[in-house]
């Protein structure tokens, strides 16, 4: 059994090196999709479980990366639905016939559609996000969302035009979490100890990317001895990433200070319930919007 549970680490992680090329591409798509690049990466590591056991569906004849987006765009519109902000846009074939095939992106459009996307359908949303962020052809996008080139035009007419009137909602400045303060400090400071009196007997641990729940046994011993064994400095902060509240891992690089990753948690009743640490993803935070303050 052992050998057998071996052989299928490996064929897991051969998979995994050959679509790496791919990995940073899906997350820019699930993130502009779920409007937070966390949920985009939660996104990305169920679209790749699923690729990787539904492998043997893939023709021969067929592109892998294209195959890979159609799984993310299916995955977008499930979370989107269980989220409940879902909004389905069925086309009117008659109508895409007076839009106009070709729109041109502006500067204004360009500068809102990373904040902004996340407002339109998603239908639309995905169409945008696919020709203007990741600049796959009208043909691709048809074949990666299940529609034709004519609806494709027409959501792009749709979303970008909406780009140029939606406006950016002031935000509201809310106090941080007093444990999520408290358990940054003490994880700057390296208490371990103090660290396990803020996580509950049954909290488990997350690394993105590993195949499997840690305890918190686990949590406090090997999960913040690897972080007591880092050779280059760090530091956590309380921040948002994308609106939502976490903690943003900062590394010493050149004598400067620069965002990483991040780590989520949450909490209960007073106590750490589980921890998500995306310590491995290290392009979670590229285009996310970050609000927090240098160490």
């Amino acid at each position: 059994m052992d050998d057998f549970k071996k052989k299928l680490e490996e064929n897991r992680q051969m998979f995994l090196s050959r679509v790496e090329v791919y990995r940073q591409k899906l997350h820019r798509y699930c993130s502009r999709m779920m409007g937070s690049a966390l949920d985009g990466e939660d996104v990305v590591q169920e679209v790749l479980a699923q690729a990787y056991y539904r492998l043997s569906q893939l023709k021969q004849d067929k592109p892998i990366e294209p195959w890979l987006f159609t799984i993310a765009h299916n995955k977008c519109i499930d979370f989107l639905r269980r989220r409940k902000d879902f909004v389905h846009l069925h086309e009117d074939m008659e109508s895409i016939c007076d839009e106009p095939d070709t729109v041109e992106m502006s500067d204004e459009i360009k500068k809102a559609l990373r904040v902004l996307v996340i407002q339109l359908p998603a239908m639309e949303r995905a169409c945008v996000i696919l020709k203007d962020v990741l600049d796959y052809s009208l043909t691709e996008i048809a074949e990666i969302v299940g529609t034709n080139n004519g609806a494709v035009k027409s959501a792009l007419h749709r979303g970008r035009g909406k780009l140029k009137t939606v406006s950016k909602d002031n935000k509201k400045v809310t106090p941080p979490d007093s444990l999520l303060s408290l358990y940054a400090e003490r994880f700057n400071q390296r208490d371990w100890e103090g660290l396990r009196e803020l996580i509950r007997q049954d909290a488990r641990l997350q690394v993105v990317g590993a195949a499997e729940l840690f305890q918190r046994d686990q949590i406090t011993s090997g999960y913040f001895t690897n972080y007591q064994k880092l050779e280059i400095p760090w530091q956590v902060t309380v921040g948002k990433v994308d609106g939502k509240e976490v903690l943003i891992c900062w590394r010493l690089e050149e004598e400067k200070w620069v965002t990483r990753t991040a780590i989520e948690l949450k909490i209960e009743n007073g106590q750490v319930v589980h921890i998500k640490d995306y310590i491995h993803v290290d392009y979670l935070l590229n285009e996310a919007e970050i609000e927090s303050l240098q160490p």
